[in-house]
């Protein structure tokens, strides 16, 4: 049988890893959304601020690798659908 301390211990414990996986976790997002807005602004020079808004929006890893994808072949802005994905 766990002492209130050993649960509590292990309490902490829990918290602190599923902390640590969500910082890890919101670290991916940030740098895939970073990239996608870097591509896009060597490719095109500006990005409308609406676009790099919605960019910064998207929270799923899935998705923002396909649109990752999307953002280096395109010839024009025009023909990057970002803001319809997955509609």
């Amino acid at each position: 049988m766990l002492s209130i301390e050993q649960g509590n211990q292990r309490a902490v414990h829990l918290v602190l890893k599923l902390a640590i996986e969500e910082g890890i976790e919101l670290g991916r997002i940030e740098a895939k959304q970073a990239s996608i807005l870097k591509v896009l602004r060597l490719r095109f020079d500006a990005v409308p601020e609406s676009l790099a808004e919605e960019i910064d929006s998207i929270r799923e890893l899935p998705r923002l690798d396909e649109l990752f994808e999307k953002a280096v072949t395109p010839e024009t802005l025009d023909e990057i659908d970002l803001l319809n994905h997955g509609n």
